[in-house]
């Protein structure tokens, strides 16, 4: 494999700005990684995804995955602990 396009402070920087805020959008990346580049961000972004920390939600914004709300069975999580809600009453 070829060598990443950016330096490993980098990518920490983009890592601390996600733990930081949450969401973010490509152009608060690029200003926490101190780059004009899109190209550096998106490949930053890539491996960010690949290793699962990331989520990409469209239009260029980003979610950490720890967010329960992109567990692909949270909306079955969430019905079912309601209807254990129901039947205690």
């Amino acid at each position: 494999p070829k060598a990443p396009i950016f330096s490993v402070k980098q990518k920490d920087d983009v890592k601390a700005e996600l733990d930081k805020r949450g969401k973010v959008n490509r152009g608060q990346l690029k200003r926490a990684a101190k780059t004009d580049s899109t190209q550096v961000i998106d490949e930053i972004l890539r491996d960010l995804e690949n290793a699962g920390v990331v989520k990409h939600t469209g239009r260029g914004r980003y979610k950490l995955s720890t967010d329960p709300t992109l567990d692909p069975l949270y909306k079955q999580k969430q019905q079912r602990d309601k209807g254990y809600k129901t039947q205690e009453k």
